[in-house]
């Protein structure tokens, strides 16, 4: 049995993981029919990420058109999801 060195283990996985992501991704589903994604977020600092991509462009930047909702708990935004009501959610 031969043993691999920490060394060379984590090169060869970080060689794989690089590998794997080198190539570019294509969307599952096309966007909804009315061109929006529609995110839910709750109303705290906690999982405020949505809120910040809103305010400083970065889905715009994307080429998205988001409309983001808050929601009172993560319970609530795992339904809106689950529902369909939302496209995304942050919980």
């Amino acid at each position: 049995m031969r043993l691999l060195r920490r060394a060379h283990f984590l090169a060869s996985s970080a060689a794989l993981a690089v590998g794997g992501f080198a190539r570019p991704a294509n969307a599952q589903t096309p966007l909804p029919p009315s061109g929006v994604v529609r995110v839910g977020a709750t109303p705290n600092d906690t999982y405020a990420s949505a809120y910040f991509a809103q305010d400083a462009g970065f889905f715009k930047k994307a080429g998205l058109t988001t409309e983001v909702q808050t929601l009172n708990n993560g319970a609530a935004v795992s339904a809106a999801v689950a529902a369909g009501a939302l496209d995304f959610g942050v919980s």
